[in-house]
């Protein structure tokens, strides 16, 4: 099914009056400032996101009752959380979330050797199989608690500019599936992800029409056309999509239950896209070979957020539903008036778990797919595009050779801090080589 089929067959679900919307506050305003997430011993703070339902996006005009929503989840407000929930999904979306959240267990129970065939050192491991290629930011190792399958869901091999194509190969060089011949166990891997992918970009193009009128007014960019943030991404060829499987924490080696490193699946970070969407996680209960689908075994573990207030709130998102955080991008195309989301993702606890009498691990899988312009698409002043600041994030989020010989680079993101507003980290302060073809500078959506 094309892009135009998919959204027609969207459109034509049954209705759902506009009047349901659920305009829901945030009160963690009213907590103290924390400045890391919760110790084992505390009970999280949660946050209540704002949540809309699906046919309210189908409207060609954007309502009043829709326009608050949009801004009570992403304006500037100390309750806003920087995230939305889209409810009352179309009912095809239940089986495809399924489907390739259970891929994501099957292929990461696939030997290493068998899934590194997938991994991609060309393109800096942004296509294919991803494992222990980032660098955790509290201890400067590499991250093994969890393996990441990308590619974008709607292109297999964009169509651009040979030269464009060499200078980003992170987003241009092509998708790579698993051999269905060599690996049966994920025959349908490829048409799941694309299948998931393609849904919730289209769902993605809906919110952004309706962000429209509340987005316009802060753009940097000067234009008269109407429809900057959809235009950018119904066009765009760079999308990415991220499947996440999260193993089981290792054991703690000094018996330290408050020892936050050893249950963080994700640390702090922002997306870098515009707008990312993500399915609601699928917790699975492992037995050497065996494994099958379980709630959350563990109040604490989830996504985090931290609100424009700076307090830290644990935000759910339902089964059914899909949810819209902003990032880097958006904050940089409306001058710093909407953020970007700082958000990470708690483990439980490290070791075994025992359910219904016997012992077991429990690993997380999840689907995220980042909605970004193309790299030549301006997203700041003349000269700052979506290409130039992508290589600005590749500076400062990862370590690298000349990090690791004393060179000084650029900021990188404390969860301790408060955040620097995204203007100050630009081309005019930051050397960017564009040529630059290092695999240890790799950047990877969070």
């Amino acid at each position: 099914m094309n892009i135009s089929d998919l959204l027609t067959s969207l459109s034509n679900t049954t209705k759902i009056p506009t009047d349901n919307i659920k305009r829901r506050y945030s009160q963690t305003n009213l907590q103290p400032a924390l400045s890391h997430p919760p110790k084992r011993e505390s009970e999280p703070i949660l946050g209540e996101p704002v949540s809309i339902p699906f046919n309210a996006l189908l409207s060609p005009i954007t309502t009043v009752s829709l326009l608050a929503c949009i801004k009570a989840a992403f304006g500037p407000d100390p309750s806003c959380l920087g995230i939305i929930i889209i409810t009352d999904l179309p009912p095809q979306f239940a089986a495809l979330r399924t489907e390739l959240l259970e891929f994501s267990n099957k292929f990461a129970r696939m030997s290493e050797d068998r899934k590194e065939k997938y991994a991609d050192e060309e393109s800096s491991y942004s296509f294919g199989w991803s494992r222990a290629k980032e660098y955790m930011p509290q201890n400067g190792m590499p991250d093994t608690l969890k393996g990441s399958y990308y590619g974008n869901p709607l292109l297999d091999r964009p169509n651009v500019d040979p030269e464009i194509r060499r200078k980003h190969p992170e987003y241009y060089k092509g998708n790579i599936w698993p051999d269905e011949e060599d690996d049966e166990e994920v025959r349908g891997f490829q048409e799941a992800f694309k299948r998931l992918g393609t849904f919730v970009i289209e769902v993605g193009l809906l919110l952004t029409r309706a962000c429209e009128s509340f987005v316009s007014p802060q753009l940097q960019i000067q234009t008269n056309k109407t429809d900057i943030l959809e235009g950018m991404l119904a066009r765009s060829s760079a999308h990415k999509a991220r499947l996440l499987h999260y193993y089981p924490p290792p054991p703690s080696g000094d018996g330290d239950e408050n020892d936050e490193d050893q249950d963080s699946w994700c640390g702090w970070h922002l997306d870098h896209s515009l707008i990312t969407g993500l399915v609601s996680a699928m917790y699975m209960f492992e037995q050497g070979a065996n494994y099958k689908a379980i709630p959350n075994p563990h109040e604490r573990a989830g996504l985090y957020i931290r609100n424009r207030a700076n307090n830290v709130v644990k935000v759910s998102i339902p089964e059914n539903a899909l949810a819209f955080q902003t990032g880097e991008a958006l904050e940089l195309l409306t001058g710093g008036k909407l953020h970007a989301t700082p958000h990470c993702v708690r483990g439980g606890g490290a070791g075994q778990v025992r359910l219904d009498g016997a012992l077991g691990e429990v690993s997380r899988e999840t689907f995220a797919v980042f909605m970004q312009p193309d790299v030549w698409e301006q997203i700041g002043g003349p000269e700052e595009t979506f290409g130039t600041f992508t290589k600005e994030v590749l500076r400062r989020h990862y370590r690298n050779k000349k990090q690791e010989e004393g060179v000084d680079v650029a900021y990188k993101f404390d969860a301790n801090d408060h955040l620097p507003p995204i203007t100050e980290l630009t081309t005019s302060n930051i050397t960017i080589n564009l040529d630059c073809q290092d695999p240890a500078l790799s950047y990877k959506h969070i």
